[in-house]
């Protein structure tokens, strides 16, 4: 789809349906996950490091690459559809910067991991990325998922960083992202800015956020029993 969209008419109350990636997104993101490793007593502490890691590793890298938008979109979202399983022409480059970069920042089981992965030839590594897309991953690339994935991440939110409240129009289903078609991965309510109060459902991949009533669920559309969380 390479469609101009429509420009959203903005009332004096206008909520806009979908929000761009925050900035410095994955470095705001490491320091979260440093700060609840020092709070954290027991042995999830090397975990909340390990992705603290990842996180600050990505926002140097998303830093040193240039990512432009696709001229053409495939399937029905804006971006690139993730589970068309299309490997970004860039992912390579960026998924071995990545594993140089936490080099000497992680745990010697992840690093002997890391090294295993800088190992494969550019073939290889883009086949592993298009079953981690497609959801078609085997049993052993269990350990490779978290390194692939922040690779796919950064590309995939660099993009989306690149587009306008008006290049991505509201549509009815709130699972999935409309950016790129990942199923959210959760939701939350803002507190901050005018928009406090206000639920997004949040993409895994590329980090944009969308609109969706509080007292309905996504999935099924029942208004009935919803309870929420603090």
């Amino acid at each position: 789809m390479n469609t101009t969209a429509e420009p959203i008419k903005k009332g004096l109350f206008h909520t806009p349906f979908w929000l761009a990636p925050e900035k410095n997104t994955f470095e705001n993101r490491s320091v979260r996950f440093q700060e609840l490793a020092a709070a954290e007593p027991g042995e999830w502490r090397l975990y909340l490091e390990l992705l603290a890691a990842v996180c600050a590793a990505q926002h140097t890298v998303a830093l040193r690459h240039t990512f432009l938008l696709p001229e053409k979109h495939s399937g029905a979202t804006v971006l690139p559809e993730a589970a068309a399983g299309e490997v970004p022409a860039a992912f390579y480059d960026v998924f071995q910067d990545l594993l140089n970069e936490v080099r000497g920042n992680i745990t010697h089981t992840a690093a002997a991991e890391t090294q295993r992965l800088a190992a494969l030839d550019k073939p290889e590594a883009e086949v592993l990325a298009r079953r981690v897309l497609t959801q078609a991953g085997e049993e052993a690339d269990r350990s490779a998922e978290i390194w692939v994935q922040a690779a796919l991440q950064i590309v995939w939110t660099a993009w989306a960083a690149q587009l306008a409240e008006d290049d991505v129009p509201p549509v009815e289903e709130r699972v999935h992202c409309p950016c790129c078609g990942t199923e959210a991965v959760g939701s939350v309510v803002l507190i901050q800015s005018d928009l406090s109060g206000f639920r997004y459902m949040h993409c895994p991949l590329c980090n944009s956020r969308w609109n969706a009533l509080r007292a309905k669920c996504t999935s099924c559309g029942d208004s009935g029993g919803i309870r929420i969380q603090q």
